[in-house]
């Protein structure tokens, strides 16, 4: 990214940064801090490389979703200056999941930063963010989003927020200014609402938070934990169970009685699609990576316990196109 972090968080935030709270009466973080990092650290994130090196989403999300386009870093340096930029603002501490746990402690955050980029017609329909799991006592509890560049640029292209999946009631809307930093839970419903014209560009990553568990409750919670860390896009009968895949990569085999049983490994994006090709044989296949190419499409036989992958194989061919029907 070629930032240097003495520069970048000299002129980064505001001196005395006010925060406003976008959803008065709610227990649930969300907030705004209008114009926390200057125009001069925005340009600093929003370079040209990073405008030049944006691709479709569509790599690892069906278009019905999400069709803006995206660039994903992997970067501890640029994470921890943004934290040291920011930890000023966010919540030090969180509140248990149950009455007398423990707390949740700031912690770090997520290294993995996404540039989004929406032109007109791109959109990310209502969502909640999946929580990056880390480890059973590490994981993210809070979106951070900079809006890079001023609403005067495009138009449309709001952050909605809603309280359930279902309720068509906005209960809060926000029309971003350039350096807004957005900060809100994971347990809200949102969506980047579809842009009308010219270009929006936002910078979004995840806050983790840690907790201290006894030894017996990490040991449940392990033995409990077999679900996928993500989004859940597919489930299926499959031989005497069912079988699901998700974000995480991971296809599992689940018995009857809502037991894992096991846990095949080998793509690399998410699992967009599972079908089952016979009665003992199915087919998943994931996303596009960046080039267009199919993590590849993998057959299992699953005639007795365990099941087996049989075969894999690297598909080239154009992208997929989605529609609700």
């Amino acid at each position: 990214m070629g930032l240097e972090a003495s520069s970048f968080l000299s002129a980064a935030m505001a001196a005395q940064p006010q925060c406003r709270h976008l959803l008065p009466g709610s227990e649930l973080v969300c907030f705004i801090v209008p114009g926390a990092f200057s125009g001069a650290a925005c340009a600093q994130l929003l370079t040209a490389q990073v405008k030049a090196d944006f691709r479709s989403a569509h790599t690892h999300y069906p278009t019905y979703y999400r069709n803006n386009d995206r660039l994903v870093v992997d970067s501890e340096a640029l994470a921890g200056q943004l934290l040291q930029t920011i930890a000023a603002v966010l919540p030090p501490q969180l509140p248990a999941d149950e009455p007398g746990g423990p707390p949740w402690n700031l912690r770090q955050l997520n290294t993995r930063l996404r540039f989004c980029r929406y032109s007109a017609g791109q959109y990310f329909h209502r969502h909640l963010d999946g929580v990056y799991h880390q480890s059973a006592t590490v994981q993210s509890r809070l979106t951070f989003m900079i809006y890079l560049n001023d609403a005067a640029e495009f138009s449309g292209g709001r952050t909605l927020f809603y309280r359930s999946k279902d309720d068509a009631a906005i209960w809060a809307a926000y029309t971003p200014a350039q350096g807004d930093l957005l900060v809100f839970d994971h347990r809200i419903w949102h969506e980047g609402e579809e842009l009308e014209e010219g270009e929006k560009f936002v910078l979004r990553s995840e806050i983790l938070y840690e907790r201290e568990l006894p030894p017996p409750a990490a040991a449940s919670l392990a033995t409990f934990a077999t679900g996928h860390l993500g989004y859940i896009w597919q489930v299926l009968p499959f031989g005497e169970g069912v079988v699901s895949a998700g974000r995480d990569t991971v296809i599992k085999v689940w018995d009857g009685a809502g037991a894992c049983l096991q846990q095949l490994h080998g793509h690399q994006n998410s699992i967009l699609s599972l079908c089952q090709l016979n009665a003992t044989t199915l087919l998943s296949a994931p996303g596009y990576d960046h080039q267009g190419v199919a993590g590849g499409v993998r057959a299992v036989s699953a005639g007795r316990h365990p099941a087996t992958p049989r075969r894999y194989h690297s598909l080239r061919c154009p992208p997929l196109r989605y529609a609700v029907l």
